[in-house]
């Protein structure tokens, strides 16, 4: 009887162990399991992190990219605005200064061949006046004794003598001044051809101190860009 009272305490404890058993690995099953699940879901919300912050960089690429083109193409049209108000103010420049070259050599012209005429029509005054006082003087002479002919001749020829000396003078005095009207005219023109070829080395020394500024403007604005492009896209990728 004792003995069969052992063999059931042992049997009894038997069991008692191994539901103990059983439910202590159940439970580590269970533990596992669990852990296992987080795991995944730990690697499952990194996963979907991962591909948010992936498409969030992509998108903020594509606004830099399109930001960037914008950029560009809003410089591109500025230089070409810029190289265009540039070009005609050159060009109204250069057509106002050739026009005033024009103005002025007209001008001249014109006051060359006035005197011309004035002294044309003086010494046309001048020849009609003298062959008028010849033809009076040959009148008189016709009309009066010969002592009186001989002295109208003589004082005919003296007038003609004072007259021709007179002429000579005038002669000489217009020479001299159409020679300095002439040295004067050439001097003016000396001087606007002096002139024109000093504002020809500025305006092109100013377009190109315009075309260097600009081109340096350039230059650092697109270098700003590429670094700032650079920068946002070495903030926006992880590990970096």
């Amino acid at each position: 009887r004792a003995l069969l009272l052992e063999q059931q305490r042992h049997n009894a404890a038997s069991k008692i162990q191994a539901v103990f058993h059983g439910n202590k690995e159940r439970q580590r099953l269970n533990e596992e399991k669990d852990q296992q699940k987080l795991l995944a879901a730990e690697k499952e919300h990194a996963r979907i992190q991962r591909l948010k912050e992936e498409k969030e960089r992509q998108r903020h690429l594509e606004r830099t990219k399109i930001a960037r083109e914008e950029a560009l193409k809003r410089e591109k049209q500025a230089r070409v605005e810029l190289e265009t108000t540039v070009a005609l103010r050159l060009q109204a420049a250069w057509r106002g200064r050739q026009g005033r070259i024009r103005a002025d050599g007209e001008k001249d012209n014109r006051r060359v061949s006035e005197e011309q005429q004035r002294a044309k029509a003086m010494k046309q005054k001048r020849e009609q006046q003298a062959a008028l006082w010849k033809a009076q003087g040959e009148e008189q002479v016709a009309h009066q004794p010969l002592s009186k002919a001989e002295e109208q001749r003589r004082g005919r020829e003296a007038a003609l003598k004072r007259l021709h000396d007179i002429e000579l003078k005038k002669q000489e005095l217009e020479q001299a001044k159409q020679d300095e009207a002439a040295s004067k005219i050439q001097a003016v023109f000396r001087g606007r051809d002096a002139r024109k070829k000093v504002y020809d080395v500025k305006m092109e020394r100013s377009a190109r101190q315009i075309q260097r500024m600009f081109r340096g403007r350039q230059a650092r604005r697109q270098f700003y860009v590429d670094l700032t492009f650079h920068r946002e896209r070495a903030v926006s990728i992880p590990g970096r």
